[in-house]
């Protein structure tokens, strides 16, 4: 339940990103926070949380936060069948994008 709000923001952004400044904004703060919670404090065989980590990945690195998003990408690499992937004509080409951008995002911060 932890990680509804950012399925519902997910859902919604066509409605409701109306800043700049989005992903730095306190609701998406706290659906990520939320999301982060239920992903740690998951089962390890929840099948939830994959899906999850998916669309963790995708907020993460609009919000430049590498360091968080590179913990997705470790968990779910080579899985592109989840939101928002598979919103995209080319799934594949979504995610590797998107993976792209974390792995660069973490490497030109030191990690």
């Amino acid at each position: 339940l932890a990680a509804l709000p950012l399925f519902s923001l997910h859902d919604h952004m066509g409605d409701v990103v109306l800043v700049q400044d989005f992903h730095d904004t306190a609701v998406v703060k706290r659906a990520l926070h939320g999301a982060l919670y239920a992903v740690r404090s998951a089962r390890h065989d929840d099948a939830a949380a994959p899906l999850v980590h998916h669309l963790l990945l995708h907020f993460l690195v609009q919000a430049r936060r590498w360091g968080e998003a590179m913990e997705q990408v470790v968990r779910v690499d080579g899985y592109v069948g989840a939101l928002p992937w598979t919103l995209s004509e080319d799934p594949a080409a979504e995610y590797a994008l998107y993976r792209a951008l974390a792995v660069a995002g973490y490497e030109a911060n030191g990690g």
